[in-house]
């Protein structure tokens, strides 16, 4: 990312949360310094019956208990799994745990109510909705490069908040600068978890949707590419694989391996880190998981991943070609292979993955990194090659060949005849205005970095209804994909 953020210390940004958090918190800072959110959790298949986990952090020394009910019923149930719970290592906030419980036995598409209990007090409750079926239909947010602490970061949640979706996707740079645990503390639960709606301090939203991270390069406070995530430096870096709960069925990636976040930092560092994450790390940077008749590939877009890899390409080509019975592929990552923007328009690693999305029939690549809105035209591109191997340029570049439907128009013709890539990069951080049309030629139907701006996508059946919303509820975008 360009170097016009100027980091704060370690010390400054643990000092801002800790104030903001307690402020945010004071009516019951005895009890939670992060209220329950909703999360997949390992479960990554759609089921009879659904299985959510809650999670919440508190250093409150308390008798937990999570109750459960259908929505429509008075009859509340104790939660038959147990409560886990593990230390938050580094995370400069004394006897910090954070907890997590699994919600079983939903039934998929209904309403529930769940309660967190401490000491047999009632100290939390919420409404939300199992994961639906294929026949329901849909509604789903997508906007990335968003935990600035920004107005804008505040109006856009308050507009995805408006639209009630059954799920948030963020691709990536879900916090900014260095995805500390601090940064989360002031930007992340405070905004998208609040207590009540509103547009100049946050919404409910986490509470009662499931919230799905992507990883960014922000995320990851990496600025020795080679060598890793120091640590020693930023102690609470990498909350990605501390705060979120989703499936564990990546590619096999083990610590210290080849195409994983690195870590560098003195024992202890890695170790608290290491016991912090628990599982998660790395199997958390790529996943994937079904919704309603949708798939999703999740995956790592930054720097260390080879995407030439033949164990890394089989994966996302087996998790995609299993995916027989979804109605709609969808992939996901930050870092765009296609994008019109000054900044990083030559970061395109992302296209080496281009033959197996065609291959397997994904329908949308969702993005982030590039802070605005842009719709490809459907496209297909053939990478090139050089004695049998994808050419990667020293910029970033891979150079290809396109193939374009430029007859899909979203409103009369609606089957487009390729893929359409997305990048909705505007969820809250200084926005990047300035276009740069590729000599490779103009690949972008749409493009405004005048605004922020988020993506609301409607899917019922075999019918996707998109539009892209800025910050006030305008409309800048819409369009419509038709299977038949």
């Amino acid at each position: 990312m360009p170097t016009r953020f100027r980091l704060q210390s370690v010390a400054a940004v643990l000092a801002a949360s800790i104030s903001l958090a307690t402020a945010a918190h004071a009516a019951d800072s005895q009890v939670f310094f992060a209220k329950p959110y909703l999360q997949l959790g390992n479960h990554p298949k759609a089921a009879a019956k659904e299985t959510e986990e809650i999670v919440w952090l508190s250093t409150a020394k308390k008798q937990w208990a999570v109750d459960v009910k259908e929505h429509d019923s008075k009859d509340w149930a104790q939660c038959k799994s147990d409560i886990k719970h593990h230390p938050l290592k580094d995370a400069n906030v004394a006897d910090l745990e954070i907890f997590s419980c699994e919600l079983t036995g939903l039934t998929p598409g209904k309403q529930f109510d769940y309660r967190v209990r401490a000491d047999k007090e009632n100290v939390f409750s919420a409404t939300a909705t199992a994961r639906k079926t294929a026949d329901q239909p849909i509604k789903i947010a997508i906007f990335g490069d968003c935990g600035a602490g920004t107005k804008a970061q505040l109006k856009i949640a308050y507009q995805s908040y408006k639209y009630d979706p059954d799920m948030l996707i963020i691709p990536g740079d879900i916090i900014y600068n260095l995805g500390l645990f601090s940064e989360y503390a002031k930007r992340m639960f405070p905004v998208y978890n609040a207590d009540v709606a509103d547009e100049k301090t946050g919404v409910p939203l986490m509470r009662s949707r499931l919230t799905v991270p992507v990883l960014g390069n922000h995320d990851i406070a990496c600025n020795l590419k080679k060598l890793g995530t120091n640590l020693d430096t930023y102690p609470d870096a990498l909350a990605y694989f501390t705060v979120w709960s989703q499936p564990h069925n990546g590619p096999d990636t083990k610590y210290g391996g080849n195409n994983t976040p690195g870590i560098i930092g003195t024992e202890a560092h890695k170790d608290n880190f290491l016991k912090s994450a628990g599982d998660n790390y790395p199997n958390m940077a790529n996943y994937s998981f079904d919704y309603g008749n949708t798939h999703w590939t999740v995956l790592d877009g930054n720097f260390y991943m080879d995407w030439t890899n033949p164990k890394l390409r089989e994966w996302v080509k087996s998790d995609l070609a299993n995916a027989k019975n979804a109605t709609w592929k969808f992939v996901t990552f930050h870092q765009p292979g296609f994008s019109e923007d000054i900044e990083h328009n030559l970061e395109q690693r992302m296209r080496l993955l281009c033959d197996i999305f065609q291959e397997e029939g994904v329908d949308v690549v969702w993005a982030g990194h590039v802070h605005n809105y842009q719709r490809s035209f459907p496209l297909k591109f053939q990478v090139e090659t050089k004695d049998g191997k994808p050419v990667v340029q020293p910029s970033g570049a891979v150079p290809g060949t396109f193939k374009f439907d430029k007859e899909y128009d979203g409103k009369t013709k609606t089957k487009p005849n390729g893929i359409l890539y997305i990048v909705t990069g505007a969820g809250g951080q200084e926005l990047y205005a300035e276009r740069a049309v590729p000599k490779e030629g103009d690949f972008m139907c749409k493009f405004n970095g005048s605004v922020h701006s988020f993506t609301r996508c409607d899917i019922n059946g075999g019918v996707m209804n998109v539009e892209q919303l800025d910050e006030n509820g305008k409309i800048i975008d819409a369009f419509k994909v038709t299977k038949k």
